[in-house]
């Protein structure tokens, strides 16, 4: 009895060891990661900088703003009505790492630089691209009367 007591106990501190474990690794999948980095350039720190780079790279027609007193992190907020963020910038330092890329981020998110503070953040909205539904097909036959 003792020895299936002791297994038992076993089981349930390797079941609750694995639980925790789990819920770890589950936190840590949470905090955003950038999806690309570019190294400083003045003219990165810019709003206009990123609509060009939205038109020309993807064809999206965006609206960017600069937040110059950014939080760390500073949280994303709601897109404006009607909107979807399609890029978060965070510039931090200098380097080659200055700019961390963050594409169609989500309201809520905390971003924060990876290696530096947050010098300043720029994000960009445009309207979501609808997608074209086609109406469901109906067959419609005459009613038959009987002659």
């Amino acid at each position: 009895m003792r020895s299936t007591l002791s297994r038992s106990v076993a089981a349930l501190a390797a079941g609750a060891a694995l639980s925790l474990a789990s819920a770890g690794v589950a936190f840590a999948d949470a905090t955003p990661v950038p999806d690309d980095v570019i190294p400083h350039d003045n003219t990165h720190n810019q709003a206009s900088f990123w609509e060009a780079y939205l038109l020309e790279e993807f064809g999206i027609e965006a609206t960017c703003t600069k937040d110059d007193k950014p939080g760390d992190p500073w949280i994303v907020p709601a897109a404006p009505s009607g909107q979807a963020w399609v890029l978060a910038v965070v510039k931090g330092g200098a380097g080659d790492s200055a700019n961390e890329l963050y594409y169609e981020p989500e309201a809520g998110w905390a971003l924060s630089h990876q290696s530096k503070g947050n010098s300043h953040v720029i994000i960009c909205s445009a309207v979501p691209e609808e997608v074209p539904t086609t109406p469901p097909t109906t067959e419609t036959t005459p009613p038959t009367t009987p002659p």
